[in-house]
């Protein structure tokens, strides 16, 4: 998988048409580099422990010089032409495009993005059915995905119609897409119970949609279309989209952050014609706040 044309930012020092490459097989790679699996997220998967630089994976090497051993991944977009996908943070949550604290919880398993997963709520309604032990973020993976039984009770409590056939979308009334904004809200509560516990909300836009054949659709899909473990809640990018994922490679913890909108103000009111003229300090100072929580990973 490669992603052509990307821009690597270290502070200030902008590389433009960087290519990176996630790689699965390696016959031929360097014997240096052949310690720690080079897949995942991005090919970015949390090695087993953090092994001598020197003699592991390039990712490995670039965590043991970073600030923080942290790696973002924020997604703007799913759609394949668009020249602004996303962006790849080493070193540090990324504060520019989400909002608030991330929330971290361990990681479920070694070398995969992945988390147990705790209730799944329809607005208040939690799903009553046994849920899958984990969710996991797979990049490869469009949709999002999960044990078909699973899905049909959620896809019922969204007023969807359950398909007969496992390869097909559920779809709803289209009047469901027309009022997009008063559907119900999903919240997915992960972590470990007792302990550390977070939680991603999908609002009607992050799981449903209108097709390029006008149907309104949800954006989930059953396990069985990609041939996943049914142990899995399987999140692809449209999970991605509009939210920050974490991964602090020596902890070994996954922290989320919701994106900011699109037309987000730092303040909910009108800004008046005076207060535009605010003194240049003040909006310098401002975004140096953000880059200084960037740097020491805050």
């Amino acid at each position: 998988m490669f992603m052509d044309n990307i821009t690597v930012s270290i502070g200030d020092l902008r590389l433009p048409v960087m290519r990176f490459v996630s790689i699965i097989s390696y016959p031929k790679m360097p014997t240096e580099f052949q310690f720690t699996p080079l897949e995942g997220v991005f090919g970015l998967a949390p090695p087993l422990k953090m092994i001598d630089p020197c003699k592991a994976s390039p990712l490995v090497s670039i965590m043991s010089i970073v600030d923080h051993p942290i790696v973002t991944i924020t997604q703007y977009s799913v759609s394949v032409g668009d020249s602004n996908l996303g962006k790849l943070t080493f070193g540090a949550e990324n504060y520019d495009d989400c909002v608030d604290e991330y929330d971290y919880v361990p990681l479920a398993e070694e070398g995969q993005w992945s988390v147990k997963i705790l209730s799944v709520k329809v607005d208040d309604s939690k799903l009553n059915i046994t849920l899958s032990p984990m969710l996991k973020i797979m990049d490869q993976a469009l949709y999002m995905y999960g044990p078909k039984a699973q899905l049909d009770e959620l896809a019922k409590m969204l007023g969807a119609v359950v398909p007969d056939d496992v390869g097909d979308f559920y779809l709803l009334n289209q009047t469901a897409c027309d009022n997009m904004d008063e559907m119900p809200k999903i919240t997915i509560r992960f972590g470990e119970e007792g302990k550390d516990t977070s939680k991603t909300v999908l609002k009607p836009e992050h799981y449903m949609e209108v097709s390029p054949i006008g149907e309104c659709r949800l954006l989930f899909m059953t396990n069985e279309v990609m041939q996943y473990d049914n142990d899995y809640w399987v999140m692809g990018q449209q999970f991605l989209v509009n939210r920050c994922v974490s991964v602090h490679f020596r902890k070994g913890r996954m922290g989320f952050a919701q994106g900011r909108e699109i037309d987000e103000t730092d303040s909910q009111t009108e800004i008046s014609e005076d207060d535009q003229n605010t003194d240049l300090n003040d909006v310098v100072n401002k975004f140096e706040d953000v880059r200084i929580k960037q740097f020491i990973g805050m």
